[in-house]
């Protein structure tokens, strides 16, 4: 067990490999195995996520300096994107990263 960042990680001394496998801390594996034993026995309900959505959205947006209701979640990046590249008016010219993935830079639906 070791400590950094203020949590526990469950590896062995001298890890360090964190750039090729992003190992969670203790309590976010334990949230996670959770969530997985009620999703495999159908126990788990869509408000289960409820809070734990609104706390990300709310760290997410101290991180980056916006309120929690300006921070979108969604479960893929094109997903989101598409949905904002429809709502642009013809014409709209968007900048992004060059070299970023075509879901990014040419998202589906538009």
């Amino acid at each position: 067990m070791r400590i950094a960042f203020g949590a526990e990680f469950d590896v062995p001394d001298g890890y360090v490999d964190t750039a090729a496998v992003g190992v969670p801390s203790t309590p976010v594996a334990d949230a996670v195995e959770a969530a997985v034993r009620g999703w495999r026995s159908a126990a788990g309900r869509p408000p289960d996520f409820d809070e734990p959505v609104a706390l990300a959205r709310g760290a997410f947006g101290r991180l980056v300096g916006f309120p929690a209701d300006r921070v979108a979640i969604g479960a893929t990046v094109s997903g989101l994107l598409g949905v904002v590249a429809a709502s642009l008016p013809p014409g709209a010219r968007v900048l992004v990263a060059r070299g970023d993935f075509t879901s990014v830079t040419r998202p589906r639906g538009v």
